[in-house]
């Protein structure tokens, strides 16, 4: 008796799982078989864990075939056919391809509507029936963007007359409203030139909802500021204020990078760059760069730049720089840089510059240190840059750069006067294939025109900014290009390891033929709460020359933001 009382306390326990588990099947059928096939062509969802997901997608059916030109469709019947099956009847009726809209559109109407409508006259538009709500969407969108934010419409009177439909359009126009106030939240001291000329968001402004979400969602490419929420409107009888929401974050860095390498008399060597950037600690948008490098061998490099953005509320801002550069007891060259840059858009500026150097050999006068000479240079330079940053994301944070340099002028040396000319190039760009893969990309390429060069006035590269697996500025060319490439497998979004592959052409006064450098190596990157790690190991040789371990150099950079 027991066993039974189990028995049946199982097989009911497996009925009622077998009840809650089993799908219900849809089936809509037409008036007839053409109408089936109509409806077959709409695309329906047949299988449903119940019956209101399954009437909810016969209501989405019956939307369908109405906004396709079968205006009359209506639910005939819904009927149970047994426990696993629900059949559904519908009705299309006639179907009408085209609707005549009774209206007069104005000139701005017309070119938004050229090439949605199939006709267009003074008083009235025929259209496809299924470009109803992409047109009035449309229509609506122009009121919009002419600051009438409460406008309206519809259509009405909608009539059939043998197969033609017709209906008037009816908008009902509100006022335009201008953006009479601005409110931060958060962070009230935020420059009010980036919201002026970065976002785009003033005082007198047609209010544009879209417009106004787009823009302050830019704040985002903003490194020294985040968006909390995004921004509300407050409307009153005779006013219209935006709120934006946002949030200071903090963009000072500091980033120290060593190096190690065997010398020619096999010592173990370490070279060092550190820099540290300050942004925004006045609130205005303003950049502190100073940078110091030493290669371990008597190269010294100091850098100081200061960006200043939107001079006095315009889209102008100016850069400063002095760099100062010496080579163990050879030569030192101070160079002073100054530019004003136009602010085209949020991501391209163009700029005008000057820069003087000034240089000072120091060898003594019955040595031979090569073609080193005392010399002057002036330059005036045009060029232009576009970046395209990805703020949030840590462990590449830009995306695309772009920048080019022309710049023309003079060297004096004793009582020679040569007149010269400079092209500067940097591109880099990181091609995301999917989540765990990528490819980075960089070139930097240089050009000195002139009828003489001498040695302390040549371009000098190397090492971990332009070809990895020499000694940091250990080469000086009057033309070079330097080709960077890494294949960035990641294995957690913090974490990713990568190849490296560089190429570099170089030409110096020294050398009568081209050269060609290859560099090959691995590396990983380790973004942590103190800040991104990055470690290098690169082999540098030149073209005909063999493989030697021993030649190899390890880069370890570690950048912290605080």
């Amino acid at each position: 008796m027991k066993f039974n009382f189990l028995l049946c306390l199982l097989l009911i326990t497996l009925s009622v799982a077998r009840l809650h588990s089993q799908n219900i099947r849809l089936h809509i059928i037409g008036k007839d078989s053409v109408e089936t096939i109509e409806l077959d062509k709409l695309g329906y969802t047949q299988k449903h864990e119940n019956f209101s997901n399954l009437k909810k997608e016969i209501d989405s059916t019956l939307f369908k075939a109405q906004n396709s030109g079968y205006i009359d469709a209506e639910i005939f019947e819904i009927k149970k056919l047994n426990d696993s099956v629900t059949e559904a009847i519908l009705y299309l009726r006639e179907k009408f391809n085209h609707i005549k809209l009774n209206y007069s559109l104005n000139e701005a109407e017309r070119k938004q509507l050229k090439n949605l409508a199939l006709t267009i006259e003074e008083n009235y538009f025929i259209i496809p029936i299924y470009n109803i709500d992409k047109i009035l969407n449309q229509l609506i969108l122009y009121r919009t963007e002419k600051g009438e934010a409460f406008s309206s419409i519809k259509l009405i009177n909608i009539s059939k007359e043998k197969d033609e439909l017709t209906a008037e359009l009816d908008i009902n126009v509100t006022k335009a409203r201008t953006i009479d106030g601005i409110k931060i939240n958060g962070y009230e001291k935020f420059p009010s030139a980036f919201l002026k000329h970065y976002l785009k968001i003033k005082k007198g402004q047609l209010y544009n909802s879209q417009k106004i979400t787009s823009q302050s969602n830019k704040i985002s490419n903003i490194a020294f500021a985040s968006q909390i929420k995004p921004p509300e409107v407050l409307f009153t009888a005779d006013s219209t204020v935006v709120h934006l929401y946002i949030k200071k974050e903090n963009n000072n860095s500091f980033e120290g990078f060593l190096g190690f390498s065997n010398s020619e008399e096999k010592k173990l060597t370490f070279t060092g760059d550190l820099k540290l950037q300050l942004q925004n600690n006045l609130n205005y948008g303003e950049k502190l760069n100073i940078r110091y490098k030493s290669d371990g061998n008597d190269q010294i490099n100091f850098n100081a730049q200061v960006d200043l953005p939107y001079i006095l509320n315009f889209p102008i801002g100016v850069n400063l720089a002095l760099d100062i550069f010496k080579q163990d007891s050879s030569y030192i060259n101070i160079e002073q840089i100054f530019k004003i840059r136009y602010n085209i858009s949020n991501s391209i500026s163009s700029y005008l510059g000057y820069r003087s150097t000034t240089s000072t050999s120091l060898k003594e006068e019955n040595m031979d240190f090569g073609n080193f000479e005392d010399f002057k240079s002036h330059f005036y330079s045009l060029g232009g840059t576009y970046q395209n940053l990805v703020t949030e994301n840590r462990m590449v944070p830009i995306q695309t750069l772009i920048s080019i340099d022309f710049a023309t002028g003079k060297r004096n040396s004793g009582n020679n006067e040569i007149q010269q000319q400079k092209i500067e190039f940097q591109a880099a760009h990181n091609f995301y294939i999917n989540e765990k893969n990528s490819v980075y990309i960089g070139n930097i390429s240089s050009i000195l025109f002139s009828e003489e060069y001498l040695e302390n006035e040549l371009f000098r590269f190397g090492g971990i900014n332009s070809i990895r697996g020499f000694a940091e500025n250990s080469l000086r060319a009057n033309r070079f290009s330097a080709l960077q490439t890494e294949y960035r497998y990641f294995l957690s979004p913090d974490l990713y390891i990568n190849s490296i592959f560089d190429l570099a052409y170089f030409k110096s006064p020294s050398f009568n033929h081209n050269m060609n450098l290859y560099s090959f190596g691995i590396g990983f990157a380790l973004s942590t709460k103190s800040g991104l790690l990055k470690a290098n190991i690169a082999n540098g040789r030149t073209e005909g020359e063999s493989f030697q371990f021993s030649k190899s150099k390890i880069h370890l950079s570690l950048s912290v933001h605080f």
